[in-house]
């Protein structure tokens, strides 16, 4: 938001929808549906990897003692995603969430987080919807889905939204990091490009670790030295 400070900057975003989410050097997203119960370290593996910016949504079960796990890691900058009531993310921030995402446009909830002295950043995708969640002052918007339209996508809309922090949710992986980065988005939400699903079933660290580090080195890459 205009004057104030945000945790978004060229980093990745960890995302786990039942799960967590990171910052913008990457970001890491689990996959709806994963049970958190079976992999209870692997959740933060990515924290480990340079992602510190993590978002767990609303929908895991049990989410705010995985909030409290993820924001006992060292450097972590942990938020609540999936937020569409503002009760939700008053009761988010009442439990130590740092920032608060949207799925779409949500004037309410973008209030609450107002209210409470916290980064909003809202979902949006169109035009019409990026103008907005612009009105809302958000500390940047979170365009999803974002491979549906691809870099270009973004690009088009840094037209007459330049003024705009985005950040590129769905599809985001090493391979297309760069992309994005040089399409415009100060940050990315990566997911079940880091954190498969069938990696979290399996509790294999090993390969969300692995994923998470190519996801780093992509952006360090890409970064000027």
């Amino acid at each position: 938001m205009p004057g104030r400070p945000t945790t978004f900057g060229r980093t990745p975003y960890c995302r786990s929808r039942t799960a967590s989410r990171a910052h913008r050097r990457p970001g890491c997203r689990r996959t709806a549906g994963a049970e958190p119960a079976r992999y209870p370290s692997d959740r933060h593996r990515p924290c480990h990897c340079g992602i510190r910016c993590v978002e767990l949504t609303w929908t895991i079960e049990n989410v705010f003692v995985h909030l409290a796990e993820a924001a006992s890691v060292p450097g972590a900058v942990v938020g609540i995603g999936t937020v569409l009531y503002p009760e939700q993310a008053h009761a988010a921030v009442d439990r130590g969430a740092q920032f608060i995402v949207t799925p779409g446009v949500r004037p309410q909830v973008a209030a609450a987080a107002s209210e409470r002295g916290v980064a909003i950043v809202v979902g949006a995708w169109t035009p019409t919807e990026v103008a907005a969640a612009a009105d809302l002052s958000p500390a940047a918007v979170k365009l999803f889905p974002a491979e549906t339209g691809g870099p270009a996508h973004l690009r088009s809309l840094r037209g007459p939204f330049g003024h705009l922090r985005f950040i590129p949710s769905g599809g985001v992986s090493a391979a297309t990091v760069g992309d994005w980065l040089s399409a415009g988005a100060i940050a990315v939400s990566a997911g079940s490009t880091v954190a498969p699903p069938n990696a979290l079933l399996a509790g294999d660290a090993g390969t969300v670790e692995r994923n998470a580090r190519h996801l780093m080195k992509a952006i360090d890459d890409f970064l000027p030295s």
